[in-house]
């Protein structure tokens, strides 16, 4: 659905709505699409596979031990 920027601020409590319940929202000015609203992720970050995405780019470094740790604690 796309709506422009001067009827979202107008009815910016329907849309919120709308997005609450699952719809996406594309904001538009000038016929350019400028934003989306879409709703809350529902996943979780698995650390695994974020570590299969960093190797598939190309990046042989690894993530430092520290950083991945801290993601780990924050999902516990």
């Amino acid at each position: 659905m796309q709506v422009n920027a001067r009827e979202l601020r107008e009815k910016l409590s329907d849309y919120l709505h709308l997005v609450s319940s699952g719809q996406e929202i594309e904001v538009t000015k000038h016929d350019q699409v400028i934003a989306r609203l879409v709703p809350p992720s529902k996943t979780k970050l698995d650390i695994e596979s974020l570590k299969n995405f960093h190797l598939s780019l190309g990046v042989t470094k690894l993530l430092p031990n520290a950083v991945l740790l801290e993601r780990e604690d924050a999902e516990s």
